[in-house]
């Protein structure tokens, strides 16, 4: 092991040190300091690559200066000039929305009832501020809803006893129903290969999507919504399936598609299962896994698989 004695520190607080860094490492934050780049002005001073592209190192603490005392000056001078970012405090209307995103984002069910107080006394401010933003509180907890699919029942369970308090709530949730069934038609399918952000981004849209879906199976359990509302959710994942397994380059929107409807189903099979048209949603699966994905041309076999599994888990119940 190596023995360091105090001139070998002094060299160190004010020559600093090189180290050199493998060149797959290099690589991997240069290009990271280019991405930064394009967004802020990225300050280099403390630790940077040697201009020696030989050494291909980095050269960490003291400068190698005779002056090191001035340095310390700069150094000193530069910190008490240095202004902590401000971030601004939200008040009014935005202020409450944001205290009762964090009751919901809080709410567990063991302290349902505690964080469900919460929410009220927040919707009473709300309502002594301008009452008409209280449609922002359904869209809060959906938004939350769609991000924790865990906690799905909790915040079904929440929507239905805040309604009946505040009937614009349910008022407001037609809308935002409106708004998911549009968000299937939007489905589309990102290659990570050539667009690797928009890759990410459309998974984390499908994953909330599968996450709503579940709110909205949970809703229609505990008597939310209406059977007759999530048969026409489910009739409408159908039809564009059956239209997209006929067009060319929609394997990944069926499959997709296809995702959210094995939700609804196994969640709901037990709770519609005598209603006619859900027994014509079945017929419906059904045949769609007696399909053969080469004579279709956007139905993998991945999908039909999916299809097979919706109507096994449906026998075991």
């Amino acid at each position: 092991m190596k023995i360091y004695n105090l001139e070998d520190y002094n060299q160190i607080i004010f020559e600093g040190f090189s180290y050199q860094l493998p060149e797959s490492i290099l690589t991997v934050i240069n290009k990271l300091r280019k991405e930064v780049e394009a967004f802020a002005p990225l300050s280099t001073s403390s630790v940077l690559p040697n201009d020696d592209k030989s050494k291909k190192g980095f050269h960490f603490g003291g400068k190698k200066t005779k002056n090191r005392k001035n340095d310390g000056v700069e150094d000193w001078n530069a910190i008490k000039s240095f202004k902590t970012t401000v971030i601004d405090k939200k008040e009014g209307v935005d202020k409450i929305l944001n205290d009762i995103r964090a009751c919901l984002n809080k709410i567990s069910s063991k302290n349902y009832d505690s964080q469900k107080e919460g929410i009220l006394k927040h919707i009473e401010e709300l309502l002594v501020e301008n009452e008409d933003e209280i449609n922002k509180v359904s869209r809060a907890l959906f938004d939350v809803a769609g991000n924790n699919k865990f906690n799905s029942l909790i915040y079904a369970n929440l929507l239905k006893e805040l309604s009946e308090l505040y009937p614009k709530l349910s008022e407001h949730f037609r809308d935002l129903l409106i708004l998911y069934k549009e968000s299937i038609s939007t489905i589309n399918y990102a290659d990570p290969n050539s667009d690797y952000d928009k890759y990410c981004e459309n998974n984390k849209l499908n994953d909330r999507r599968k996450a709503i879906s579940t709110y909205l199976s949970n809703l229609n359990i505990i008597g939310f919504i209406s059977n007759i509302i999530i048969i026409e959710i489910v009739n409408c994942l159908l039809q564009h399936i059956n239209e997209y397994i006929e067009t060319e380059n929609k394997t990944n929107e069926v499959e997709e598609i296809t995702e959210n409807l094995y939700l609804f189903i196994i969640l709901l099979n037990d709770h519609l299962k005598h209603e006619i048209e859900w027994k014509v949603i079945i017929n419906n699966i059904e045949n769609i896994a007696k399909m053969k994905s080469k004579e279709k041309k956007s139905l993998s076999s991945r999908a039909v698989f999916k299809y097979m599994d919706i109507l096994d888990v449906l026998k075991t119940k």
